[in-house]
């Protein structure tokens, strides 16, 4: 032991452990050419095990712990651990809930408990994960995608187009507050066009068309179409010879070909 002035007094256990006490509240000890532990007060102690590995404990609440030039762990009380691994990746976990996770300066990843997840690639995609069953992607300000369960998608492109998909056979499409099409299945298609035009599709033989509350065209494949002028007025063709014209209640017309008219 040997005492170098009143404040400073250095022990050597043996040829590998020193211990040095520079006054009351500093104190550093030497285990091995690896280890050395600095105490500094009743708070603050720096234990150095190599010359990558380096832990700092500030009061009971504070670690740090330094493992390399790169790996970096912070642990404030029970419930914060932050964590960087090089420049580019730092994690932040904040109880057993929390969890945040950096990589870089355009990924960023925040888990609340086991259901809501919201990762950002960028300034301009973000994803949000509620569960299982819904997520919800935004690219830029005018492309949004939510995704409910497996069968229902809706697709949001800007202010004026929606597309929303429920199961694989109904497809719904907005675009605007005037034009709306929806697709049932293969065979069955209504399109709307403002408040006066509809187009109802039923396979590839049948199309009804409305135009307002007076006009209606019918067409059954490429022979038969019907159109309705009002409650007064109806025209019926069959292919490419008859046709048959009523006018109210009172008169009819039929023409058979270019030379037969009927009128009655």
């Amino acid at each position: 032991m040997t005492k170098l002035d009143s404040q400073c007094t250095m022990t050597k256990l043996d040829s590998q452990c020193t211990m040095t006490k520079l006054d009351s509240q500093c104190t550093m000890t030497k285990l091995d050419s690896q280890c050395t532990m600095t105490k500094l007060d009743s708070q603050c102690t720096m234990t150095k095990l190599d010359s990558q590995c380096t832990m700092t404990k500030l009061g009971p609440q504070c670690t740090m712990t330094k493992l390399d030039s790169q790996c970096t762990m912070t642990k404030l009380g029970s419930q914060c651990t932050m964590t960087k691994l090089g420049p580019q990746c730092t994690m932040i976990k904040l109880g057993s809930q929390c969890t945040m996770t950096k990589l870089g300066s355009q990924c960023t990843m925040i888990k609340l408990g086991s259901q809501y997840t919201i990762t950002k690639l960028g300034s301009q995609c973000t994803m949000t994960k509620l569960g299982s069953q819904c997520t919800m992607t935004k690219l830029g300000s005018q492309c949004t995608m939510t995704k409910l369960g497996s069968q229902c998608t809706m697709t949001k492109l800007g202010s004026q187009c929606t597309m929303t998909k429920l199961g694989s056979q109904c497809t719904m499409i907005k675009l605007g507050s005037q034009c709306t099409m929806i697709k049932l299945g293969s065979q069955y298609t209504i399109t709307k066009l403002g408040s006066q035009c509809t187009i109802i599709k039923l396979g590839s033989q049948c199309t009804i068309i409305k135009l307002g509350s007076q006009c209606t065209i019918i067409k059954l494949g490429s022979q038969y179409t019907m159109i309705k002028l009002g409650s007064q007025c109806t025209m019926t063709k069959l292919g490419s010879q008859y046709t048959i014209t009523k006018l109210g209640s009172q008169c009819t017309i039929i023409k058979l070909g270019s030379q037969c008219t009927i009128t009655s």
